[in-house]
């Protein structure tokens, strides 16, 4: 890889924002399963088919994946946020357009952060409501529209 200019990324209001709203979804992934967990029957669903229904259960301990995972993918994906020129981008990089091009790697992969920090908290909602009785499945719509903003994100920032 060839020398890649190192620039010191000012964080604007938004990437404070996906900060803050990663945080809170953190809080959310652990305070779930600590609030709900004596209230949880022993098996919980662990995986989901295509359309939203679980298809397997285990013991209700799986309850802490979703937020250990979370927390796993949140710091290494932070420190990586830390390394933009590690990034690849579409067009070589310059000392003229390397502050331009890392705002925008970091802001997408802040982004993307948030996008999958809210799945998980979502997703261990859904399997304590499915727990609790008060559903029976994700939904239909949750894996197309957890694509759908994937995608779209990153294909805004290649558009830019």
């Amino acid at each position: 890889m060839d020398k890649r200019p190192r620039v010191l990324i000012n964080l604007t209001k938004a990437d404070y924002l996906f900060e803050f709203i990663g945080v809170i979804g953190i809080i959310c992934l652990f305070a779930l399963p600590i609030y709900y967990f004596n209230d949880l029957p022993s098996r919980l669903p662990k995986h989901f088919n295509a359309l939203g229904q679980a298809d397997l259960y285990g013991n209700k301990n799986i309850i802490w994946f979703l937020p250990a995972l979370g927390l796993i993918l949140y710091v290494g994906i932070t420190i990586l946020n830390k390394y933009p020129h590690f990034f690849n981008y579409p067009t070589k990089l310059t000392n003229e357009n390397a502050e331009r091009l890392y705002k925008k790697g970091t802001k997408t992969i802040r982004f993307l952060k948030v996008i999958v920090i809210l799945s998980f908290a979502f997703l261990n909602l859904i399997i304590i409501k499915i727990g609790l009785n008060e559903t029976a499945e994700i939904g239909k719509l949750f894996l197309p529209i957890f694509l759908i903003s994937i995608f779209v994100s990153i294909g805004i920032i290649f558009q830019k």
